[in-house]
């Protein structure tokens, strides 16, 4: 087993998770197990597994899958239940649209990860309509600061969190991108 997609699961809820690795097969006994707690697996192919994380106090477990209900994956991977991620401010709150101001975005649940970045707008059922990534430096659980891109216009867009790479706020709190200003 070499990955796990989804690095992480938001407080008490469940997340469907796949994992990538090698040999596996269709079994009625194929499992996968998160710290000591098993559950059901669904078979993909022979290089990836998915399975429902179970519901788990914040922190981290391996994760090991077996196909005979008994022996587990001698390799394993990490997992982490973390609290709900949540954005509650950006300061400076407006800046140039040339972009690389440098954005203080307070929250909570924040999680240092690979994964940690910013959105700066929003996609529309998987459409994108001008959103940019940017990479998020973690400070603490309620603090990270990201590099504002630069935008093609001036206007108001909604800055979003993700720790997994995947998975993104939606708070709404917006940033303004201005022509010509400096950050304020």
């Amino acid at each position: 087993m070499s990955e796990v997609k989804v690095s992480h699961s938001e407080g008490e809820a469940s997340a469907t998770v796949t994992i990538t690795g090698s040999g596996f097969t269709l079994s009625k006994k194929l499992l996968c197990r998160f710290g000591w707690t098993t559950v059901a697996a669904s078979f993909i192919d022979a290089t990836r597994v998915s399975c429902v994380t179970p519901k788990a106090s914040v922190g981290s477990a391996e994760v090991r899958v077996t196909t005979n209900g008994a022996d587990y994956s001698a390799s394993s991977a990490e997992f982490s239940f973390a609290e709900g991620v949540q954005v509650t401010g950006v300061e400076p709150r407006s800046g140039t649209s040339a972009g690389g101001v440098t954005v203080t975005v307070t929250g909570s649940g924040f999680v240092d990860t690979a994964d940690l970045a910013c959105r700066f707008g929003t996609t529309d059922a998987g459409r994108d309509t001008g959103a940019s990534m940017a990479a998020a430096t973690y400070e603490s659980a309620t603090q990270l600061t990201c590099m504002s891109p630069a935008a093609s216009t001036a206007g108001s867009v909604a800055v979003e969190v993700t720790v997994n790479g995947d998975d993104f706020t939606e708070g709404g709190v917006q940033y303004r991108n201005e022509i010509g200003r400096a950050h304020v």
